[in-house]
């Protein structure tokens, strides 16, 4: 699946309980001599609800959107329109969602976000001087860096190591850090570098959904405001985040993601042990 340019497999069966075997198993299809993506999730259609395992056990909403659309997908013929509560590895939350199809191969997804309701979940830090900002949802925390005092470096996966271990972060499943700048057409974009601590892996993503949500709370949580966002990603593709406020206890209330799925391919994989 594309979500937006995010490259993700989606094992769909057998369902894999060992968190061992999972990562083992999303390390090697994440080599550049076998799929080659940036992310493995493997799908359950078992019990109530379905859900979603991240490799690392970590939360990624773009691989909440991808299952979505294969859901989405996997209705009948009359059906264009999916409506469901999941539930995905990071987080106890179960989210609601949908997904409209576009066509055989896109389908227009929307998730609901893990957020935690107290504003405390933003907070600001500093890295060389400079502040940023730290946002945490179930299942990944953020840090968002203004491009304009800190470009975007070359050897991202170095500067992105050491502003975890700056902010004492490598204790968590998953973390990201995300560079962004307003445009001169006045959009918001982002340059997303995410680490997954399970897999050991540290992507520059082509897009980012928990990025672009932390974005849309540290912008609520700024302006005191309810907002809503297209936000372009480095695949030259738009993901929409929108956050509702509480404003009688000054609280995030609800946030969500939105843009097109396209699928690559289906099929069968084989894994060499």
């Amino acid at each position: 699946m594309s979500p937006g340019g995010n490259t993700t497999i989606l094992i769909t069966e057998p369902f894999i309980t060992d968190k061992d075997e999972r990562v083992a198993i999303a390390q090697e299809l994440l080599e550049e001599q076998h799929l080659h993506a940036e992310q493995v999730g493997f799908v359950s259609l078992v019990g109530e609800n379905p859900k979603l395992e991240m490799m690392g056990g970590e939360f990624c909403g773009n691989a909440a959107r991808s299952m979505v659309a294969f859901l989405t997908l996997g209705t009948s013929n009359r059906e264009s329109v999916w409506r469901g509560t999941i539930e995905v590895s990071g987080t106890d939350t179960y989210l609601s969602a949908a997904g409209e199809k576009i066509s055989n191969a896109s389908v227009d997804a929307e998730v609901q976000m893990p957020i935690k309701h107290s504003f405390d979940t933003v907070c600001l830090s500093s890295w060389h001087g400079e502040e940023v900002a730290v946002v945490a949802i179930d299942g990944i925390t953020h840090v968002l860096l203004d491009k304009s005092l800190q470009p975007f470096p070359d050897n991202y996966k170095e500067v992105a190591a050491e502003i975890r271990q700056s902010l004492d972060l490598n204790t968590l499943p998953a973390s990201g850090c995300i560079w962004f700048e307003e445009k001169t057409n006045g959009q918001i974009a982002i340059d997303p570098v995410v680490w997954v601590s399970g897999t050991q892996t540290t992507y520059y993503e082509t897009a980012c959904g928990s990025g672009t949500v932390a974005f849309g709370l540290y912008q609520a949580w700024r302006t005191q405001s309810n907002i809503s966002l297209d936000i372009l990603q480095p695949s030259k593709e738009s993901i929409s985040v929108k956050v509702e406020l509480n404003e009688e206890i000054n609280q995030f209330k609800n946030a969500w993601i939105k843009g097109m799925v396209k699928v690559i391919a289906y099929g069968t994989t084989y894994i060499y042990k």
